[in-house]
């Protein structure tokens, strides 16, 4: 598992993850096989029969290829697919009311401001209200926020994979929405946001490979906490400070914010409403 994979997993998904690794031989499982958080496999030794990689998303991968082992996936659960990245992350973490006992007082000591992610929650539970969603998003998302929000929702999916496949340390990530700032203004574009939607959830990380920004990740965090004075790439001060001003409710992250983030997010207001409903 990564460092701050599956905060949400709860005990049952964990003992069948063991239960499908014991009747099973020569197999690898995991989160998602393009871009894994969360791998198991048997026997252990296979590893020793791949070159193993720089960061563990493509292990399963290499597993299937290199060691030849069958692959089984996980079955897709909030618990397996939330992953902590990113502070955006961090501050739906702070949002969910089944959070641990260690992590919630973990949060409150860090003191996040969580107005955006309240207001993005807001907006999800309103039935006139309209989201925006933009970034690295699949289809089963897209279904879950088509079936549970009140919402409506504007989605907009491009670059499935860049990290996984190299697009953007190759510097052939293209972004829509990138080049439509480029020729907008980022005040202008975030304005036009707030005229189309009550609230938007962006993957920044694709519009950062399509401008070929090489950003420190403590600039990349600044970002999605909206502490513009500490961001030290002038390109990127401008673009958070945009975000920030515009009319509209507006969450930055990278690519486990608009999936299991949003899965998580989706799941706190849905708990928030059903909790309101039967006081």
């Amino acid at each position: 598992m990564g460092g701050a994979a599956a905060p949400l997993i709860s005990a049952y998904e964990l003992r069948n993850i063991r239960r499908l690794l014991e009747q099973h031989d020569r197999v690898v499982t995991a989160n998602n096989y393009y871009s894994a958080d969360l791998v198991g496999l048997s026997p252990g030794s296979a590893l020793a029969e791949v070159d193993l990689p720089a960061i563990d998303n493509t292990l399963p991968q290499l597993l299937v290829q290199q060691a030849d082992l069958r692959f089984i996936p996980l079955q897709r659960s909030l618990g397996l697919q939330f992953d902590i990245d990113t502070p955006s992350d961090l501050m739906i973490l702070a949002c969910h009311p089944h959070v641990g006992e260690h992590t919630k007082r973990a949060v409150a000591e860090m003191d996040i401001d969580l107005t955006r992610c309240d207001k993005i929650k807001q907006v999800m539970g309103d039935f006139h209200g309209e989201l925006l969603v933009y970034g690295r998003v699949n289809s089963s998302l897209f279904k879950l926020l088509d079936e549970l929000t009140r919402c409506r929702i504007r989605l907009y999916s491009e670059e499935r994979g860049m990290k996984a496949l190299g697009r953007d340390v190759r510097g052939e990530a293209q972004s829509l929405f990138g080049e439509m700032m480029v020729s907008y203004g980022y005040e202008q574009f975030f304005r036009f946001l707030g005229q189309i939607s009550h609230g938007a959830v962006l993957d920044s990380r694709i519009m950062f490979a399509h401008w070929n920004w090489d950003l420190s990740q403590s600039d990349r965090f600044y970002s999605d906490l909206g502490m513009v004075d500490q961001i030290s790439h002038p390109g990127l001060r401008e673009f958070t400070a945009a975000a920030c001003s515009a009319p509209i409710p507006i969450m930055l992250g990278g690519h486990s914010l608009v999936t299991g983030g949003l899965w998580a997010l989706l799941d706190a207001s849905y708990i928030a409403g059903h909790n309101a409903a039967s006081v």
